[in-house]
């Protein structure tokens, strides 16, 4: 009951709190860019740049700490990833770039819990837990998808328009956020290979077997209308990790063509 008392305070002082009047940047790019470029992630709402959203952010931790279910706290993560992704793309279009950097450093926070949750996810049912590996995998993938979006849109709108170091300052946020992804790709499929082998070895399948589990359970994902992004995504490796970020994201389009 306290708990929940909490939480509905917190809530009621984000609905009741006036944003603060903050002195405006000059525009990186144009509202109607920045909204094309945002088409496919949620609202912001209350972005870094405003007070209120630390109260924002003490909210979804409350809603992570009482999630107890491994795959359900990835996936809650993940959720929450995006809109820190939203807000980055806002931010970086009204050219606060410190502001961005708050979400940034909290998207690269947040994905080191989406892959420790990963390592954690444990089912009695081998099958079950694949199920739940692959279903995050395809979030993991449409977070991939978002950040090339990202990178792709932001830079190519802001090219020429804006200082050498306003360059650098947005490449290093899009690499941390693309580095992250892809270490949380790499855990999911180190994950799902695990899991597969002990499959294999718990009904002493072949590999064809096996693929034709992970089939349908993608089959089945798809009916539900979770399809996402599942197994086309290239796996990247370690090496490949330590590249700039922007150069590390696979087109993700194309992949799924």
């Amino acid at each position: 009951m306290k708990t929940q008392n909490l939480v509905f305070g917190l809530m009621l002082a984000v609905l009741l709190a006036l944003p603060l009047v903050l002195a405006q940047e000059p525009m990186l790019i144009s509202a109607n860019d920045n909204q094309n470029i945002n088409a496919t992630l949620p609202n912001p709402g209350i972005t870094p740049d405003n007070p209120v959203w630390a109260i924002k952010r003490v909210i979804e931790r409350i809603d992570l700490f009482l999630t107890f279910d491994k795959s359900i706290h990835a996936e809650k993560g993940l959720n929450y990833t995006r809109v820190r992704l939203a807000e980055v793309t806002a931010m970086i279009a009204e050219n606060r770039l410190d502001a961005a950097n708050k979400s940034k450093n909290d998207y690269e926070q947040q994905m080191i819990e989406v892959e420790n949750d990963i390592k954690d996810i444990n089912d009695t049912n081998s099958t079950k837990e694949l199920e739940k590996v692959i279903a995050l995998e395809g979030e993991i993938n449409l977070n991939r998808m978002y950040v090339e979006r990202l990178n792709e849109s932001i830079l190519v709108k802001t090219k020429g328009n804006i200082t050498a170091e306003q360059q650098t300052a947005i490449e290093s946020v899009i690499a941390t956020l693309s580095n992250s992804t892809d270490r949380a790709k790499i855990e999911i499929n180190d994950k799902k290979d695990s899991v597969k082998v002990l499959i294999k070895a718990e009904g002493n399948l072949t590999d064809a077997q096996v693929s034709a589990i992970e089939s349908a359970i993608n089959a089945t994902l798809v009916a539900r209308g979770q399809s996402g992004i599942y197994m086309t995504t290239p796996n990247p490796t370690a090496n490949e990790q330590n590249k700039t970020g922007h150069q590390n994201i696979t087109n993700e389009n194309e992949s799924i063509s």
